[in-house]
């Protein structure tokens, strides 16, 4: 059983990589015929969603294409410029070719806004449409439209501004005010200066580590053990069994018929209890083996329980 779980385990990732594929191939298709159709935002969303599953030249540079369609020359210029650079590490030179002349084109249609600070606090962080702008002053291609800047910092109050940014090629320029001081705010932490000359305060450590707990790879072990001494026991019972009534039945050691078929399937159980046992020692021993490698320094009282008499075999003949 545990073999089987682990088997499972491992297929798991495997089967979610395969599922991703196959979807990001469909998505791949049904963006084609929604482009093919006209349906331009459609289509670049099927394109995008199949890149993130899946990240290939080809899906990239439709992407970018579609991109282009819908007006968004800052996303499509990105998408044909990372489009080049992979497409000259393949050594394929017509789409690098193909990439490197619509970037080119795109460059010269920018839209860019520059973020100016006209006053600076502590912690001060600028966003633009959800993501945080670490570098000030610099023209940031943006795809025409509306866009949302905003500034915070700890106990300020927070400023906001919506940026309607035309068809390029056009360079705004956004100034972010010295935001006001929040009287409501709480005070914003400040670390505890000890006084010169004092020592630092001390922490008592704990007399022992926590307990880290039993390793996960112990129970998939002891699992085997287990399975091994059930499997081992209820075959060898019934090998002997058999085997019981075998002797009854066959006349002078000797049987016949209906008779050797039932003393061949009383050794094949024989044998399978024979394996079964070795295999539920060799569980139980990597659990313990697992258990003393994986101990703290100190450990304390550890019980150890049999797993079962695993000395034993079975063997049926006449």
């Amino acid at each position: 059983m545990a073999t089987v779980a682990g088997g499972l385990l491992v297929a798991q990732p495997a089967l979610a990589q395969v599922n991703d594929k196959a979807l990001a191939e469909a998505l791949f298709q049904q963006g084609k015929q929604l482009f093919d159709a006209g349906k331009t935002a459609e289509a670049c969303a099927r394109f995008e969603e199949s890149q993130r599953l899946e990240q290939k030249l080809g899906t990239l540079l439709n992407l970018a294409v579609c991109h282009e369609k819908q007006g968004k020359t800052a996303s499509a210029w990105a998408e044909f410029t990372e489009a080049v650079n992979l497409a000259e590490k393949r050594g394929e030179a017509d789409r690098a070719a193909f990439a490197r002349e619509r970037a080119t084109a795109l460059a010269a249609k920018q839209s860019t806004i520059t973020i100016q600070l006209k006053g600076d606090a502590p912690g001060l962080i600028v966003v633009v449409d959800g993501k945080d702008l670490s570098v000030h002053g610099a023209a940031l291609p943006v795809d025409p439209g509306r866009h949302r800047v905003e500034a915070k910092a700890p106990g300020r109050k927070p400023w906001s501004m919506d940026v309607d940014v035309p068809q390029g090629p056009v360079s705004l320029t956004v100034d972010v005010p010295q935001l006001e001081e929040d009287v409501s705010a709480p005070p914003p932490e400040t670390k505890n200066e000890r006084p010169a000359g004092t020592a630092p305060p001390t922490t008592a450590k704990p007399d022992k580590e926590p307990d880290a707990g039993i390793h996960p790879a112990v129970w998939p072990c002891f699992g085997v053990a287990v399975a091994g001494v059930v499997i081992g026991a209820v075959t060898g019972g019934l090998s002997l069994s058999k085997a019981k009534d075998l002797k009854k039945e066959c006349v002078g050691g000797v049987c016949l018929g209906e008779q050797r078929e039932e003393l061949a399937e009383a050794n094949t159980l024989a044998n399978v209890s024979n394996v079964a046992f070795p295999v539920a020692a060799l569980g139980g021993a990597l659990g313990v083996l697992v258990i003393m490698v994986t101990l703290p320094d100190d450990p304390g009282p550890v019980a150890f329980v049999p797993v079962g008499d695993v000395g034993g075999g079975f063997s049926v003949g006449f």
